[in-house]
């Protein structure tokens, strides 16, 4: 299987994507491609939309749903799966897409909620866990908790710099939680 990224905003009708199996691209990117026509694009037989929830975003919205417009009147047969986690109006969007709407509520692990302030965490049923503070950002405080406690964590930000910040943030607090075959396999 061929697999092949794209993105950045290089704009290109990207023609050598016509032998790939798997295209990952981003919201923008994909917006180019049909703007630019590429003729491969009718020849897609699915496409899966991932954080379809920002279609509400009032600065990056327009770029899904221009994009999915467009695909779906290029490509009339294309098969469409939209994905989210944190939609309130799925309804509505599988409307709209002419989809059928599936949901689960099926969870690899429980989920538990809670509030965030001045180091402890506060959760809906009252108990509470207090945050060690190794770092400045409480978010990769509240992450390498998490990981002392054996788990994972995934550290949403908005945007790619912001990623790369937290990501360079986290590396040395990491690091000490890790065994040396961890660190260097």
């Amino acid at each position: 299987m061929k697999v092949v990224q794209s993105t950045g905003d290089f704009d290109s009708a990207d023609l050598w994507f016509y032998d790939a199996d798997f295209i990952i691209s981003t919201n923008e990117k994909m917006d180019s491609l049909i703007r630019h026509r590429a003729s491969w694009l009718k020849d897609v037989s699915l496409a899966a939309a991932d954080e379809i929830h920002l279609l509400g975003d009032p600065h990056r919205g327009s770029t899904p749903e221009i994009a999915l417009t467009r695909l779906k009147w290029l490509n009339p047969g294309l098969r469409l799966i939209a994905l989210s986690a944190t939609i309130p109006n799925a309804s509505e969007i599988a409307q709209w897409l002419g989809a059928r709407l599936v949901e689960s509520g099926w969870r690899p692990v429980p989920l538990r909620e809670g509030v965030y302030f001045n180091g402890t965490i506060t959760f809906h049923d009252g108990s509470e866990i207090r945050v060690e503070k190794k770092n400045l950002l409480d978010i990769v405080n509240l992450g390498l908790g998490t990981m002392k406690e054996g788990g994972q964590t995934l550290i949403f930000v908005n945007t790619r710099k912001s990623a790369e910040s937290v990501a360079h943030k986290v590396t040395a607090d990491v690091a000490g939680l890790l065994s040396a075959r961890e660190r260097d396999p």
